[in-house]
């Protein structure tokens, strides 16, 4: 039997880690990391209301950037929740497609041109 074959090249640190520097000095380029604010936390409901939104509407345009992640930055973590949590009221159950539904909604206010689930 023979082992694993390791790439050395592929060892070592990520590319955007700044080793020298301590956590909450990394820069995160993530947009994910964008929407939240001071080291708010991202609950899961949020994370996987986004990730299914953003499979949801792929083909029509992409929710984690440009116009649409100022607007998820204009919420605050603390809305986004309380606006699945009103979905989920409303709707009666919980969910991905509810979380993702909410975000959709928020995404959509003041908007002509209206994005819908694929």
């Amino acid at each position: 039997m023979r082992g694993a074959v390791v790439h050395a090249q592929r060892a070592g640190p990520a590319t955007n880690v700044h080793a020298q520097s301590l956590p909450r000095e990394r820069l995160l380029e993530d947009p994910l990391a964008e929407i939240a604010r001071d080291g708010e936390p991202i609950t899961s409901q949020v994370l996987t209301g986004l990730f299914t939104c953003s499979k949801k509407v792929q083909s029509q345009a992409d929710i984690l950037s440009g116009d649409y992640i100022v607007k998820l930055k204009r919420e605050t973590m603390d809305g986004i929740e309380a606006a699945i949590r009103r979905e989920g009221h409303i709707v009666g159950k919980g969910g991905f497609l509810v979380g993702a539904k909410a975000i959709l909604d928020l995404l959509n206010k003041g908007k002509r041109n209206r994005l819908t689930f694929d």
